[in-house]
């Protein structure tokens, strides 16, 4: 949040882009050279979906420069949606 409070945008998406990326990476790089590990059909099913519609969705965003409170609002919506969902169906 400091970045944004000092103007500095730039700076807070990158750091949860990067945030983002490594967290992916680096947990099932080490999860998968310590045990190795299978996956449940439901993470192509379900997951994987919500994944790319959400990354596409804010690349979007970003790309035009400037995401309005609505369409945070929106994102908000949306992961309240796969929050739920996740619970009661898989």
């Amino acid at each position: 949040m400091e970045p944004v409070r000092k103007g500095r945008e730039s700076i807070a998406i990158g750091n949860i882009i990067g945030s983002l990326i490594f967290f992916s990476t680096g947990n099932i790089g080490l999860l998968a050279l310590t045990r190795g590990f299978s996956t449940d059909p439901s993470v192509l099913s379900f997951y994987w979906p919500f994944l790319f519609i959400s990354t596409a969705l804010i690349a979007v965003l970003l790309y035009r420069g400037k995401i309005k409170r609505l369409e945070a609002a929106g994102l908000g919506t949306l992961y309240t949606v796969y929050w739920v969902l996740s619970y009661l169906v898989v």
